[in-house]
């Protein structure tokens, strides 16, 4: 069975601290497949932390004349300052790792990858062929960024569930007002057609009747005129 590319790009991410894991993810991939040997992607960055893990080193000197130590033991670094324990950022200690000590930061790189595949989703309950699952791999490390990791990531995933059902919603309302504009231009769009095609009424000016030819008056009857006189002098 070939390595699924899901896992291949953890391991590289476990190298060098960059990969496509994202990509794959939004592409399709599973985070939780396999490989011949039933290992996810966790499980096998877990297996190969676990055989990076330095037992134990030692260094000390002065910053600005003070006098410090960083001390791993079991894969956990402590820093101290004038013999004082001091709190050392995940940053801080891979910065200073890759410089001083190679061995040191290829451990907490993949432990890094770890972390970073839990806050993706990896899941915890699927067991390899031998029956191992990933979360006593993630326990046989007992590295303190694990155990945090472990137990955030039931908040992380809720949030990002409750992220997505929000996104979706949102896309929905987009669609639902996409359509109810389309439903609007076209009913403006076979407004305007009904218009054009509807003939034009006639205006006032054409609507009136013209007006008739001027009446001549008829010239009255001689005869007419002639009865009128008789009369009168009949009268």
């Amino acid at each position: 069975m070939a390595t699924p590319p899901i896992i291949a790009a953890a391991l590289v991410d476990a190298e060098t601290g960059e990969s496509d894991i994202e990509a794959l993810l939004a592409a399709g991939a599973d985070i939780d497949a396999r490989d011949g040997d039933g290992l996810t992607a966790l499980a096998r960055v877990a297996k190969l932390a676990l055989a990076r893990r330095v037992a134990h080193w030692f260094s000390e000197g002065d910053i600005d004349g003070v006098p410090v130590s960083y001390t791993v033991t079991d894969g956990v670094m402590v820093f101290r300052q004038r013999n004082r324990p001091k709190k050392m950022s995940q940053p801080a200690q891979l910065t200073f790792t890759e410089k001083w000590c190679p061995e040191v930061f290829a451990y907490l790189t993949a432990v890094v990858t770890c972390r970073y595949l839990l806050m993706l989703g990896a899941s915890m309950t699927v067991a390899d062929s031998e029956g191992t699952t990933v979360r006593q791999h993630l326990d046989a490390l007992a590295h303190p960024w694990i155990v945090e990791s472990i137990a955030e990531q039931p908040k992380i995933l809720a949030w990002r569930a409750r992220h997505a059902r929000g996104e979706a919603r949102r896309a929905e309302r987009a669609e639902a007002s996409k359509r109810r504009l389309a439903k609007l231009a076209a009913k403006a769009k076979a407004a305007r057609a009904k218009k054009v095609a509807k003939p034009k009424p006639k205006s006032k000016a054409a609507k009136a009747k013209p007006k008739s030819k001027s009446k001549v008056a008829k010239p009255k009857s001689k005869s007419k005129s002639k009865s009128k006189v008789a009369r009168r002098r009949v009268g």
